[in-house]
């Protein structure tokens, strides 16, 4: 389903525009408790989450990739 009019979406939906040095054009996003995160930001939160949870698992890097 395409989204008709994307101001009204943004709008429903709590996002803020905002910039982020890895993209040229703007992004809109909904504000967590922390504010607005970078790309940078998130891909580190991720990294550290998967780093956590494959170490817990027992797992090296190669066989968290096949999954």
């Amino acid at each position: 389903m395409a989204i008709k009019d994307v101001q009204k979406y943004i709008e429903e939906q709590g996002l803020v525009e905002t910039t982020d040095e890895e993209s040229e054009k703007p992004i809109y996003r909904k504000p967590g408790f922390e504010g607005i995160l970078s790309f940078g930001e998130m891909e580190q939160i991720f990294s550290q989450f998967i780093r956590e949870h494959r170490d817990a698992k027992r797992l090296n890097r190669a066989q968290m990739g096949t999954m």
